[in-house]
């Protein structure tokens, strides 16, 4: 019941781990997505940390709505993410999570008007996040199993020794053994 409700946190927390893994495995995994007018936009797992970069240069209406993978090695992630995130005039930073906004038009690839914005946070972030669905139900069901065990309603608790057909507190249904 819980893998068919909760199968797409599942696989995010799977795909997270995972990615976490491989961004210490030298070089960085790039996914480049170009949307209208080819405009840029990057999502990168490096390091640890899942770097997400939107830029206000195009390149091109025939480079619109696609998507390239690039691996990068290690030592051109750092040139990056240091253009990026290093400028202490433009970046802002707490507890692992990063962020960086240029002023209009001021790139810092020297690209005329381009501008660019990025964020960086940890993957265990995600992780964490995709995981709340099914821990909580996990629980929910851990909870149930352990109440109809004990003859007490699944869903609100009351004790069943004495009722028939449904729980006098909520109208559930009560399972005859």
């Amino acid at each position: 019941m819980i893998l068919r409700r909760h199968w797409l946190s599942i696989a995010l927390l799977a795909l997270a781990i995972w990615a976490w893994w491989r961004s210490y495995t030298g070089g960085a995994d790039v996914l480049l997505l170009l949307g209208p007018r080819g405009q840029a936009t990057a999502v990168a797992s490096w390091r640890g940390q899942i770097l997400v970069g939107a830029s206000g240069l195009t390149l091109g209406d025939e480079r619109a709505w696609t998507a390239l993978p690039v691996r990068t090695t290690d030592g051109e992630m750092t040139v990056l993410a240091n253009r990026l995130l290093a400028d202490p005039t433009i970046r802002r930073a707490w507890r692992g999570f990063l962020w960086a906004r240029s002023a209009p038009g001021a790139d810092v690839f020297g690209v005329g008007g381009a501008g660019f914005g990025a964020v960086a946070f940890p993957h265990w972030v995600v992780a964490l996040l995709a995981a709340i669905g099914p821990l909580r139900g996990a629980r929910r069901a851990w909870v149930t199993r352990r109440r109809r065990k004990t003859g007490r309603c699944a869903a609100c608790g009351y004790d069943l020794r004495e009722s028939i057909g449904q729980c006098p507190e909520c109208g559930a249904p009560v399972a005859t053994k």
